[in-house]
Protein backbone atom coordinates (compact mmCIF):
# COMPACT_ATOMS: atom_id res chain seq x y z
CA UNK A 1 0.00 0.00 0.00
CA UNK A 2 1.29 3.29 -0.61
CA UNK A 3 1.19 6.32 1.58
CA UNK A 4 -0.96 9.00 1.10
CA UNK A 5 -0.06 11.76 -1.22
CA UNK A 6 0.53 15.64 -0.08
CA UNK A 7 -2.14 16.81 -2.46
CA UNK A 8 -4.55 13.87 -0.84
CA UNK A 9 -3.01 15.39 2.65
CA UNK A 10 -4.52 19.35 1.04
CA UNK A 11 -7.88 17.73 -0.16
CA UNK A 12 -8.91 15.77 3.29
CA UNK A 13 -8.28 19.23 5.40
CA UNK A 14 -10.00 21.51 2.57
CA UNK A 15 -12.86 18.90 2.85
CA UNK A 16 -12.97 19.01 6.88
CA UNK A 17 -12.98 22.64 6.56
CA UNK A 18 -15.68 22.95 3.86
CA UNK A 19 -18.06 20.56 5.83
CA UNK A 20 -17.41 21.70 9.08
CA UNK A 21 -15.52 18.55 10.46
CA UNK A 22 -12.16 20.27 11.40
CA UNK A 23 -12.69 19.14 15.05
CA UNK A 24 -13.71 15.55 14.22
CA UNK A 25 -10.02 14.91 12.07
CA UNK A 26 -9.12 12.51 15.05
CA UNK A 27 -11.62 10.78 15.21
CA UNK A 28 -12.16 10.23 11.22
CA UNK A 29 -8.77 9.23 10.27
CA UNK A 30 -8.69 6.81 13.24
CA UNK A 31 -11.90 5.04 11.18
CA UNK A 32 -10.32 5.15 7.93
CA UNK A 33 -7.61 3.53 9.14
CA UNK A 34 -9.39 0.93 11.58
CA UNK A 35 -7.55 2.20 14.50
CA UNK A 36 -4.04 1.91 12.83
CA UNK A 37 -3.08 5.66 12.55
CA UNK A 38 -3.67 8.85 14.14
CA UNK A 39 -2.34 11.70 11.59
CA UNK A 40 -3.39 11.83 8.21
CA UNK A 41 -0.02 11.51 7.06
CA UNK A 42 0.03 7.89 8.66
CA UNK A 43 -3.07 7.10 6.41
CA UNK A 44 -2.28 5.41 2.72
CA UNK A 45 -3.57 6.24 -0.17
CA UNK A 46 -6.72 3.88 -0.46
CA UNK A 47 -7.51 4.73 2.68
CA UNK A 48 -8.20 8.39 2.41
CA UNK A 49 -9.46 8.60 -1.49
CA UNK A 50 -11.97 6.88 -0.55
CA UNK A 51 -13.47 9.32 1.73
CA UNK A 52 -12.46 12.08 -0.17
CA UNK A 53 -14.61 10.91 -3.27
CA UNK A 54 -17.41 10.51 -1.01
CA UNK A 55 -17.12 14.10 0.41
CA UNK A 56 -17.28 15.55 -3.05
CA UNK A 57 -20.08 13.92 -4.19
CA UNK A 58 -21.94 15.11 -0.62
CA UNK A 59 -23.95 18.23 -1.74
CA UNK A 60 -23.14 20.66 1.18
CA UNK A 61 -26.06 21.93 3.46
CA UNK A 62 -27.85 24.36 1.33
CA UNK A 63 -26.47 27.71 1.67
CA UNK A 64 -28.53 30.58 2.30
CA UNK A 65 -29.34 32.37 -0.40
CA UNK A 66 -29.00 35.55 1.48
CA UNK A 67 -25.18 34.55 2.24
CA UNK A 68 -23.06 36.77 -0.79
CA UNK A 69 -25.26 39.84 1.17
CA UNK A 70 -24.46 38.86 4.50
CA UNK A 71 -21.26 38.67 3.71
CA UNK A 72 -21.21 41.96 1.70
CA UNK A 73 -22.63 43.66 4.87
CA UNK A 74 -20.48 42.10 7.14
CA UNK A 75 -17.47 43.32 4.97
CA UNK A 76 -18.64 46.82 5.51
CA UNK A 77 -18.73 46.38 9.47
CA UNK A 78 -15.81 44.98 9.74
CA UNK A 79 -13.72 47.11 7.15
CA UNK A 80 -15.50 50.40 9.29
CA UNK A 81 -14.31 48.41 12.51
CA UNK A 82 -18.19 47.82 13.61
CA UNK A 83 -17.24 43.95 13.92
CA UNK A 84 -13.54 43.28 15.42
CA UNK A 85 -11.83 40.25 16.20
CA UNK A 86 -11.31 39.42 19.91
CA UNK A 87 -8.75 37.29 21.62
CA UNK A 88 -10.12 34.68 24.17
CA UNK A 89 -8.55 32.55 25.90
CA UNK A 90 -10.57 29.48 25.17
CA UNK A 91 -11.61 26.38 27.93
CA UNK A 92 -7.97 24.78 26.99
CA UNK A 93 -5.95 27.54 27.51
CA UNK A 94 -5.63 28.60 24.17
CA UNK A 95 -6.19 31.81 22.40
CA UNK A 96 -9.08 31.62 20.46
CA UNK A 97 -9.98 34.44 17.91
CA UNK A 98 -13.76 35.12 18.30
CA UNK A 99 -15.73 38.10 16.21
CA UNK A 100 -17.41 40.38 18.16
CA UNK A 101 -20.71 41.72 16.57
CA UNK A 102 -22.11 43.52 19.38
CA UNK A 103 -22.30 46.89 17.69
CA UNK A 104 -23.12 45.70 14.33
CA UNK A 105 -26.33 43.95 16.35
CA UNK A 106 -26.99 46.90 18.13
CA UNK A 107 -27.19 49.24 15.45
CA UNK A 108 -29.56 46.24 13.50
CA UNK A 109 -31.78 46.80 16.38
CA UNK A 110 -31.80 50.69 16.83
CA UNK A 111 -31.03 52.14 12.95
CA UNK A 112 -31.69 49.53 10.64
CA UNK A 113 -35.20 50.30 8.51
CA UNK A 114 -36.76 47.11 10.09
CA UNK A 115 -35.34 47.61 13.76
CA UNK A 116 -34.82 43.82 13.81
CA UNK A 117 -31.50 41.28 14.27
CA UNK A 118 -29.70 40.30 10.92
CA UNK A 119 -31.11 36.83 10.93
CA UNK A 120 -34.86 38.03 11.22
CA UNK A 121 -34.36 39.88 8.02
CA UNK A 122 -35.83 37.43 4.77
CA UNK A 123 -34.31 37.25 1.25
CA UNK A 124 -36.52 40.05 0.23
CA UNK A 125 -35.82 42.21 2.57
CA UNK A 126 -32.10 41.75 2.34
CA UNK A 127 -31.38 44.08 -0.64
CA UNK A 128 -32.59 47.20 1.40
CA UNK A 129 -31.06 46.41 4.38
CA UNK A 130 -27.40 45.90 2.17
CA UNK A 131 -28.34 49.55 0.18
CA UNK A 132 -29.22 51.07 3.60
CA UNK A 133 -25.74 49.70 5.14
CA UNK A 134 -23.78 50.79 1.81
CA UNK A 135 -24.80 54.44 2.32
CA UNK A 136 -23.54 53.97 5.91
CA UNK A 137 -20.27 52.94 4.42
CA UNK A 138 -20.10 55.66 1.97
CA UNK A 139 -20.45 58.12 4.74
CA UNK A 140 -17.57 56.28 6.62
CA UNK A 141 -15.66 56.50 3.89
CA UNK A 142 -15.73 60.42 3.34
CA UNK A 143 -15.44 61.36 6.58
CA UNK A 144 -11.81 59.07 7.11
Amino acid sequence: MKQVTRDQVVAFHALLKKHGLSDEKASIVRQLSNGRATSTGDLYEEEIQGWINAMNRQRPEQEDPRQKMISSLLAMAREMGVVVRRNMIGADGKIEYKSDYSRLNQWMQESSYLKKPMKDYSYEEFPKLVSQYKAVYQSWLKNR
